[in-house]
């Protein structure tokens, strides 16, 4: 049975584009200088030929179980990771095929009563600038962006926070 394309296509971006068969002989090589080590470590432990290849051959299966468990996991932690990417960089581009309605009835419950959302449909990070541009006097504005913030943005976004705070601290 014939694994679907996702998964070779996973395994090979996992594997880094080496070949089965340039796989199959590394895990030879290793496996078999493990062997070697471990009946060169029992051999000056045992004197018993067939003892020490009998302990060397349960150490190298204890070994290839420990190597399958590890790779198993890696591909899985690879396999979430690559999902997580594939669904953020969808749900990216849906925002920016998205509707003004659409994205508007998104960010409706992240709303307070008063604010009125102001969407900024950018390609790229929206900078301080583009903040400042977008702000309406005595109106409270929520942003979306649909490329994110610039660090300089939301440094302009947090000082006006304390701005608006401290002038209703003195009120």
């Amino acid at each position: 049975m014939k694994a679907p394309d996702h998964v070779l296509y996973l395994k090979q971006k996992f594997y880094k584009n080496r070949s089965p068969l340039a796989r199959f002989l590394d895990a030879f090589a290793a496996r078999g200088l493990f062997f070697l080590s471990a009946l060169v470590f029992f051999s000056r432990r045992v004197s018993i030929l067939w003892v020490n290849l009998l302990l060397s051959g349960i150490a190298l299966s204890c070994f290839m179980i420990l190597l399958h468990i590890v790779s198993r996991l890696r591909f899985e932690s690879f396999v979430l990771r690559e999902t997580e990417a594939v669904q953020k960089e969808l749900f990216s581009q849906h925002l920016w095929d998205a509707a003004d309605a659409e994205l508007s009835a998104l960010a409706a419950p992240l709303l307070q009563k008063d604010e009125t959302l102001v969407l900024l449909r950018r390609v790229e990070k929206a900078d301080g600038d583009a903040v400042r541009n977008a702000l309406s006097p005595g109106k409270k504005v929520a942003l979306l962006s649909t490329g994110g913030f610039t660090p300089s943005a939301e440094a302009f976004a947090h000082g006006l926070r304390e701005e608006l705070l401290e002038a209703v601290r003195r009120e």
